[in-house]
This record gives C-alpha cells, structure tokens and sequence, in this order.
C-alpha cells in the first residue's frame, strides 16, 4: 500500500506541473509588466534580463495542464476509493478477529 501511496502521489504532482509551469509564467509577466500570448514572443525584461522568449516557451506548457488535470482528477478519485475499500476491509478484519 505504501508503494501505491508513493506512486499515485509521484502522478498527481506531474500531473500539476504543466498548471505549475503556465503560473510560473504568468507570475513572470505580471512580475515584469508583459503580455502572455500565443501568437509572437514579446520583449519582457525583468531585472535588465529578456525574458521573453522563456515565456515564449513555456506558455504552450500550460495547454498540457487542460489534458494532464483531467488525468489527475482520475487518478486522484481511484487513490480515494483504493483508501476507503482499505479501511473498510481492516474494520471488516478487526471485526471478524473480535468474534
């Protein structure tokens, strides 16, 4: 069980990187007063750094997060049911020990 526990958590937080990465950058933009678009990298500078082409780059990351968050909502309601038929089943066992 301990292993189960360990992989869907390992799941659920690369399914909330992509939504991680889009904050990321959307903080960056507002940080540095730019605009996020999809079309064309605009010049951003943030602390005389161009920044841009980073937000260029990892805005696109984010329209994984739409696929990625329905995956983890999945996974997250299977790990839910896993926990709640264990505990049903350990007061099942305790139960029929105490006979």
């Amino acid at each position: 069980m301990k292993v189960f526990r360990v992989a869907v958590a390992i799941v659920l937080v690369v399914c909330a990187l992509p939504i991680a990465v889009f904050a990321f950058a959307w903080v960056i933009s507002a940080v540095g007063g730019c605009t996020l678009q999809f079309e064309a990298a605009h010049v951003c500078t943030l602390g005389r750094l161009d920044v841009g082409w980073l937000l260029d780059a990892l805005l696109p990351i984010g329209v994984l997060g739409a696929v990625t968050f329905g995956a983890g909502v999945y996974v997250f309601a299977a790990w839910v049911t896993v926990e709640l038929a264990a505990i049903v089943l350990n007061a099942l066992r305790r139960n029929s020990r105490g006979r």
